[in-house]
């Protein structure tokens, strides 16, 4: 599948087209009182313009030095939704569930199975949810067999297990491009980097 990312990429255009329409608003009404070179120059802050635009760079300054803005937030990476899934926030498991989707339909086992067990926690159809863990099964990873019979007895105690090594290209990608490097080592400690705590300290043999 796709990257979940072009999604939010679809109102850039309507925006494109609708610039006029926004200046024009922009000067009417309560709108024109906060266009904020008119306060700068109230308050006797000359060049108002200078003023807006130093005010402008600070605003990006603090966010890039937040982790507001660059390529480097950790809402890239599955991990980030995972913990605020599991911190009951609803939309985070939905995307958590949409990322899995992706990825399982990339050859990835691992995904397969916990796309199951968060379909599960969402309350999806019990004939979805298996069809999931008969993917992950199909793909040979183990969990994902477990989970099948599991559910064939209406158990909900789901096993979980570590992606294996030659599907970590998959799951680490996050939103970024494709992940070339294939040597173990490099791909626990790109792991590490994107949240993938387990990788931190695990030995570097393959699972």
């Amino acid at each position: 599948g796709a990257p979940t990312f072009y999604d939010k990429l679809l109102p850039i255009p309507i925006l494109n087209l609708m610039v006029r329409r926004i200046d024009a608003v922009a000067v009417r009404g309560i709108f024109r009182y906060l266009e904020p070179a008119r306060i700068l120059a109230s308050l006797g802050i000359a060049p108002a313009r200078l003023a807006t635009a130093s005010l402008w760079a600070l605003m990006f300054v603090g966010l890039g030095t937040s982790g507001g803005v660059g390529d480097d937030h950790p809402g890239q990476y599955l991990p980030f939704w995972q913990e605020a899934c599991s911190e009951g926030n609803a939309r985070a498991c939905e995307y958590v569930a949409d990322v899995e989707t992706v990825y399982c339909e990339r050859g990835s086992g691992w995904a397969c199975n916990e796309l199951g067990v968060t379909l599960s926690s969402l309350g999806v159809d019990p004939g979805i949810v298996r069809a999931a863990f008969n993917q992950a099964c199909a793909m040979d990873f183990g969990p994902g067999c477990e989970n099948s019979l599991k559910m064939a007895t209406r158990q909900t105690d789901f096993v979980h297990a570590n992606p294996p090594d030659d599907e970590l290209p998959i799951v680490i990608r996050g939103s970024k491009g494709p992940i070339i490097e294939m040597e173990t080592s490099v791909l626990y400690s790109l792991a590490c980097d994107r949240g993938w705590t387990t990788y931190c300290t695990v030995p570097m043999v393959n699972m």
